[in-house]
C-alpha cells in the first residue's frame, strides 16, 4: 500500500532506494558532532597523532 501512494506521488522516483556504504558518506565542516571534551591536557603524541590523521582526511 504505501509502495502504491510513493508510485502515485513520485512515479520516477525509487521506492527505498540503497543506502549508501559507510565509506560513501561525506561529512561537512571540521568538527565531529556531538558536545566538545574538556578534559585534561593533551599528551604532546596523541596531538601528534590528530593532525596527522587530520591532514590525511584532507587529501
Amino acid at each position: 500500500m504505501a509502495k502504491n501512494i510513493f508510485k502515485s506521488m513520485y512515479p520516477d522516483e525509487d521506492f527505498l532506494p540503497r543506502a549508501p556504504d559507510p565509506e560513501e558518506i561525506v561529512l561537512e565542516g571540521d568538527e565531529a558532532p556531538g558536545p566538545k571534551f574538556e578534559g585534561g591536557d593533551i599528551a604532546e603524541g596523541e596531538e601528534k597523532q590528530d593532525v596527522e590523521k587530520a591532514e590525511k582526511e584532507e587529501e
